[in-house]
């Protein structure tokens, strides 16, 4: 229930604009995720770090979170993860061509 609601706060941080308070919010979900061994919420809140760090002009962590997470879809086999991940990336991409 604890990686749940900072899930939800993360998001709140995010929507606000409060980037680096969501990305540590973001870190101690990831962080339960991880220790209950949920890889697909983990995968999840992966993508949402990547958004985070791109907001913050991190955009070569970002791609770098986001391959973690499509090989954690990858290994898993989930088809709807490994569609959303290169939609994410490939938007990114476009910033770093910039």
């Amino acid at each position: 229930a604890l990686a749940s609601a900072l899930r939800g706060i993360r998001i709140v941080l995010t929507h606000s604009n409060a980037f680096k308070e969501a990305l540590a919010v973001g870190q101690e979900e990831l962080s339960i995720w991880r220790d209950l061994g949920l890889d697909r919420w983990e995968a999840a809140a992966l993508e949402g770090r990547a958004v985070i760090q791109d907001m913050l002009g991190r955009s070569q962590d970002s791609l770098l979170t986001l391959e973690q997470a499509r090989e954690i879809s990858r290994r898993l086999g989930d088809p709807v993860r490994l569609a959303i991940n290169p939609i994410i990336s490939s938007s990114m991409w476009l910033v770093l061509a910039r």
